[in-house]
């Protein structure tokens, strides 16, 4: 069910849809997510069909699970919940402080639609051969999420690399 998040500065209205969106899944993992969100939203110039917008609060908002990585830590692979790829995760790492959140937004016929948003920093993306926004090639060779076994559907952990 669509409902109004905020406006943003340029009077750009954004809606949410919880149930057909990935905001949904980041709520398990940040429940006041929305708020934050919308925080976003009305101090952010919305232009484009996709926007990804990365906004630095001042203050602590929440922490995040996407680390930077050496050759040193113990990596892992597996599906979140409710997710049907697979994510690289570290073992033995903290979830880190975070100023920063992100969001996700597609331009729709009734003004922007909030599809994804989490703490920390964009993940950087650039358009497919489709037009589609991909992770950028590389990222997750050096990043990973912290491994917490209560984001992870049971039995898909694996040491070797999946296609991700």
């Amino acid at each position: 069910m669509r409902e109004l998040l905020a406006t943003s500065k340029n009077n750009q209205q954004v809606f949410t849809d919880v149930e057909n969106t990935n905001i949904g899944l980041h709520l398990l993992e940040y429940p006041n997510l929305l708020e934050l969100a919308s925080e976003v939203v009305e101090n952010s110039i919305l232009e484009g069909e996709n926007v990804g917008v990365e906004l630095n609060l001042g203050r602590m908002v929440g922490k995040t699970g996407c680390v930077t990585t050496t050759d040193k830590d113990e990596i892992v692979y597996a599906k979140r919940l409710q997710r049907n790829s697979y994510s690289r995760f570290v073992k033995g790492r903290e979830l880190e402080d975070t100023q920063y959140v992100s969001a996700v937004f597609f331009q729709k016929d009734y003004g922007y639609l909030l599809w994804s948003a989490w703490c920390g920093r964009l993940v950087p993306t650039s358009p497919d051969s489709k037009g589609r926004m991909k992770t950028r090639a590389g990222f997750w060779a050096t990043h990973a999420l912290v491994y917490d076994p209560s984001i992870i559907q049971p039995g898909t952990e694996r040491t070797d690399r999946p296609q991700i």
